[in-house]
């Protein structure tokens, strides 16, 4: 006799505290928070970065391998995941997603950075 088991840990969660846009100096560290109410797991956000490509910088409130020089994670409540910036620059700049583990449904905010000039001088 086979016994499958299938969670339903994520039906009924929701985000209860969710990243907003930000605009923020070059060098500023800047911290977007997301919370969830979902207690059966302690932390289950994921932290997108809409790059090219699309990259994963956090998975289950833990910091990519690779991505540890420019992010970190505050998680000390369960459910809470606040994405850390550690010093804003132009490639971290842009749309971030915060959502649940197993969620294809996330809540986005965009990062703006400020006092940093672009030119191409030939």
């Amino acid at each position: 006799m086979l016994l499958c088991v299938v969670s339903d840990a994520f039906v009924d969660a929701a985000l209860t505290v969710v990243p907003q846009n930000e605009e923020v100096l070059a060098g500023s560290k800047v911290v977007l928070r997301c919370s969830t109410d979902n207690t059966a797991f302690t932390t289950p956000i994921n932290w997108i970065h809409y790059t090219r490509p699309t990259t994963v910088v956090v998975t289950k409130c833990i910091v990519v391998t690779g991505f540890t020089s420019d992010y970190s994670v505050i998680n000390n409540e369960t459910g809470r995941c606040d994405l850390v910036i550690k010093s804003a620059t132009s490639q971290l700049a842009g749309k971030y997603e915060c959502s649940e583990a197993g969620s294809l449904n996330g809540i986005s905010s965009y990062i703006t950075i400020i006092g940093e000039c672009f030119a191409n001088l030939l």
